[in-house]
């Protein structure tokens, strides 16, 4: 035996409009166009003329992971420091003490020191 819907015990469908990323003063880390780009809107953000130093004024200490983007293959990290948070690509350096990326991944990202020693940076789960 076949079973009948009463039409009226199915609820009406609302279609809601897409969300928007409306933040004002602060720029989307994972939209597109950022992607390998450095955000200059603060003054703890410098880089050298090639673009690849980040966080000139800051120790790496005082810095954190706090996501990656995998594009076409390869990690682009996500660095918050005092102002704000940028991209980051293998070979960019970090902080006052110029580390130099050298390895992105889901679980954080590498550093090479100036003399050479290496530290790892884990991604941060926690909000400050």
């Amino acid at each position: 035996m076949m079973a009948t819907l009463d039409a009226s015990a199915v609820p009406t469908l609302v279609d809601t409009p897409p969300a928007v990323f409306t933040a004002k003063h602060v720029v989307d880390p994972f939209m597109p166009g950022r992607i390998g780009q450095a955000l200059t809107s603060g003054k703890d953000i410098q880089s050298d003329p090639e673009g690849r130093w980040q966080f000139a004024d800051s120790p790496v200490d005082a810095l954190r992971v706090v996501g990656f983007l995998e594009v076409k293959g390869r990690y682009i990290g996500v660095v918050e420091g005092s102002a704000g948070s940028i991209n980051v690509k293998v070979s960019d350096r970090l902080g006052n003490q110029q580390a130099e990326i050298v390895d992105i991944s889901k679980q954080g990202i590498r550093l090479r020191q100036m003399d050479g020693s290496e530290s790892w940076m884990p991604i941060s789960r926690r909000s400050r």
